[in-house]
Order: C-alpha cells, then sequence, then structure tokens
C-alpha cells in the first residue's frame, strides 16, 4: 500500500462544501500539497452523496488517494478504486 507523504490532520464538523476548512484542503489538493486524504467516515467528510461524488474526482483528478479507516474505503487498492467506480457508476 502507497504510504501518504505529507500527513495534514484536519478535523471539520459536516457542513456544505462551502464550509472554509474543505476549501482550504481542496486548496492544498490542486496545489500540490496533499497525497492523500484520512478521514474516520466518509460522513465526517461530507454526507451529500453529490458532494462526495465531486470530492472524488477533484481528488483522482490530481492523483490524491482517499481513505475511510472505519469503512474500508481506500482507493490505494485495488478493491478500493473498483468500489469507487461502482460508486461513480451509480452516481452519473
Amino acid at each position: 500500500m502507497r504510504q501518504c507523504q505529507r500527513p495534514i490532520a484536519l478535523i471539520v464538523k459536516v457542513v456544505p462544501l462551502g464550509r472554509p476548512a474543505l476549501r482550504s484542503l481542496l486548496r492544498g489538493v490542486e496545489n500540490d500539497k496533499v497525497d492523500c486524504i484520512v478521514v474516520y467516515r466518509i460522513d465526517r467528510l461530507t454526507r451529500s452523496l453529490a458532494d462526495f461524488a465531486r470530492i472524488i474526482e477533484i481528488l483522482d483528478e490530481s492523483k490524491v488517494t482517499f481513505v475511510s479507516v472505519t469503512q474500508q474505503f481506500n482507493t490505494t487498492t485495488s478493491m478500493g478504486r473498483l468500489t469507487l467506480n461502482i460508486f461513480e457508476r451509480e452516481t452519473t
């Protein structure tokens, strides 16, 4: 499994995509300062399926991996990528 090279601790409450902490995280992704995002559960990042799909799309474009610790969702593994592909098909 690929190791995260630049860990950043970010604790956020669930609010819309416009929240400052998430905007800051996504700016870090866009500026190549983040290579892996690890969350306790997906709902700690967002509770909106549409927002999650947009976030995953941004991460995928920037080659940033995503891990949800308690939900066995990890885009660094083949099973995690398969889960992501199934998820993307369901949301399109």
